[in-house]
């Protein structure tokens, strides 16, 4: 069970401002381990009022603000429906592409301007209720990654006075579910990391190796050494 109060500073007159009066909300989550390597996480009517506040963004773009996730049903396992990551620390003009964004889930609504443009007041929840979600994440014996998840929204609607001073409800978020599935299989299998004896002794192998064959031979490309053997000039026996 949580309890949440705010005050901000709003508009002279306006009816919907409770000047701080809290609010009460109950919850449930669950963990469970389905087999030795896949675990299910559930979450009902979750609240993540502890979780750092993002920082305040001026947006003046046609396009979202994009926010690191920080809520922790969502940070835990997130991984497995990470896709296209990229890192460079020297680069500033690029970025990995992101196939899943979870932030999207709980979002503040999308349709907040049909409630506050015609109106005189209006109040807008800050977000999205999730209802319940779920997900299942793990690893099974033959070498797939598995990751699905599962989020229903509610809908969400704002309380406003016309300016003829009736009030009513807008619509600002439909009822909404979201789904994503992620299956992943690693076929490569890397070997423990040499130490420094061991890496030094194979050096000699990998040099012989790389000039006689790799990768040359699957690009159909000749190797230093078949080069130097084909230029080589014909000895000339007197």
């Amino acid at each position: 069970m949580v309890s949440k109060s705010s005050s901000v500073a709003s508009i002279p007159n306006d009816p919907f401002n409770t000047r701080g009066r809290p609010s009460v909300r109950a919850g449930l989550d669950l963990k469970d381990r389905l087999t030795s390597n896949l675990t299910l996480d559930a979450t009902l009517n979750p609240d993540f009022g502890q979780v750092e506040v993002d920082p305040a963004v001026l947006n003046l773009s046609a396009f979202e603000t994009f926010f690191p996730e920080k809520r922790p049903f969502f940070v835990e396992g997130a991984q497995v429906f990470n896709f296209g990551g990229f890192s460079c620390n020297f680069c500033s003009n690029v970025e990995g592409m992101s196939a899943f964004y979870s932030r999207r889930i709980g979002r503040p609504p999308s349709g907040a301007s049909l409630a506050t443009d015609p109106n005189a007041f209006a109040d807008v929840p800050d977000a999205t209720t999730i209802l319940a979600a779920g997900k299942i994440t793990g690893r099974t014996g033959n070498g797939f990654t598995v990751g699905l998840l599962n989020a229903v929204t509610s809908e969400a609607n704002a309380r406003v006075e016309t300016l003829d001073g009736a009030r009513g409800k807008q619509e600002v978020e439909p009822l909404a579910d979201y789904f994503v599935a992620r299956l992943k299989r690693d076929y490569l299998r890397v070997g423990p990391v040499p130490d420094a004896r061991t890496a030094l002794d194979q050096i000699a192998g990998w040099f012989d190796d790389y000039n006689e064959n790799h990768p040359h031979s699957g690009l159909r490309m000749r190797s230093p050494r078949e080069f130097r053997r084909a230029h080589q000039p014909a000895e000339v026996s007197g």
